[in-house]
């Protein structure tokens, strides 16, 4: 089974983790993101530290919004424990947003997201620090083929076959 990413970040930056989540989806990596796993009614906390311990990375998100982030901090406070514990890399730091490194995380290597132009590579970076064969079939910028005319059309380019009217299987919803 491939490695999972507990994605830790502030709730500005979330746009940044969406795409990001998509991207890992699409590389078949596992990810826990508090939107999709936290329930209406359930504890954060008790979620939050489910998750941590859950998953094999946690990947912080690293702007001035996440390093202020009082939430932020403690879960990479919890996932620095297990780190030192396990004797083993957990906490991988990503650079969104230019901003002041927290001292726990100076001596770290981070991948650098902070540029557009770098997304793709930093995107590379990111999944082969976690020991996964990064997939570029799977990658798709989420800015390209964004409506249905363009897909048609590289869906005709790649030979694909293109049904001019939808499958259907009569009674397959009851």
């Amino acid at each position: 089974m491939l490695p999972s990413v507990f994605l830790s970040h502030n709730h500005a930056d979330k746009p940044f983790v969406r795409r990001l989540a998509a991207d890992l989806d699409n590389q078949g990596i596992p990810y826990w993101l508090d939107e999709a796993e936290i329930k209406v009614g359930e504890s954060l906390v008790e979620k939050i530290r489910s998750g941590i311990d859950k998953m094999d990375y946690v990947v912080v998100v690293l702007s001035p919004d996440s390093v202020s982030s009082p939430w932020v901090q403690r879960e990479v406070d919890v996932a620095m424990n297990q780190e030192i514990m396990g004797k083993r890399i957990k906490v991988l730091p990503l650079m969104f947003r230019e901003c002041e490194l927290p001292g726990f995380l100076l001596g770290k290597r981070y991948a650098d997201f902070s540029e557009e132009s770098r997304y793709d590579a930093a995107l590379e970076d990111l999944v082969r620090s976690i020991g996964v064969v990064f997939n570029r079939n799977a990658f798709s910028p989420s800015h390209a083929f964004n409506h249905l005319g363009a897909a048609i059309d590289k869906a005709w380019a790649r030979a694909l076959p293109i049904l001019s009217r939808p499958f259907h299987r009569p009674f397959q919803y009851m």
